[in-house]
């Protein structure tokens, strides 16, 4: 087994499986004289991966420097968030040059953003916990639609729904796969939306 630590560095182990023992089954590190009892559940997790359920599943992801706008609807509404860059050039201040510097400006139905908060959302929706599959076609009442429009204009839009799906889940569809989330840190991030849409 490889894995990398925080800091990217990569380390690799090995594990010994032995006999199964009813439900468990024997296993050590390799050249370990400490052998252990784990559930062969676990073991065989490790032993015959389901890799579909082993990658890592996001429910829509986007860098901010890669897109151009991004639209929202909420409530029946649609809002369009546009990513501006501003850049200034200012003198230094011994005179010998210029300093170029760049702003970057969320600004919905003509309503600026306050800088910093579109990035957090964005990346709230990228962090949302996903528990497990469901049907793309399931899910009741409509709580967000978000669509991604990026900067490189061959780059085809990313549209995702967000749907109660019953009272502890929410349904999230992009691309036609469908994955269940909490439906409480849902319902937070599209009242976090609202609040950041509130002066425009």
């Amino acid at each position: 087994m490889t894995y990398a630590d925080e800091d990217g560095h990569t380390r690799e182990f090995s594990l010994e499986f032995g006999a199964y023992e009813g439900g468990s089954v024997y296993v050590r590190l390799a050249g370990s004289a400490l052998v252990s009892l784990v559930p062969a559940s676990a073991a065989d997790a490790v032993m015959y991966p389901d890799w579909a359920k082993l990658a890592p599943v996001t429910v829509f992801t986007a860098e901010p420097d890669e897109l151009s706008s991004v639209t929202v609807e909420l409530s029946g509404v649609t809002h369009e968030i546009l990513r501006l860059v501003e850049e200034t050039e200012t003198a230094e201040e011994d005179g010998d040059g210029a300093v170029t510097l760049t702003d970057v400006i969320w600004s919905a139905n003509g309503w600026v953003l306050e800088p910093g908060d579109m990035e957090a959302w964005l990346a709230s929706l990228g962090a949302l916990p996903t528990e497990g599959e469901a049907p793309p076609d399931g899910g009741r009442d409509l709580l967000l639609a978000v669509t991604f429009r990026w900067l490189e204009p061959e780059r085809a839009d990313v549209t995702g729904e967000v749907r109660v799906y019953d009272s502890v889940h929410c349904l999230c569809v992009t691309d036609g796969v469908g994955v269940l989330v909490p439906r409480a840190d849902a319902e937070a991030l599209t009242a976090a939306m609202a609040e950041l849409l509130g002066g425009a």
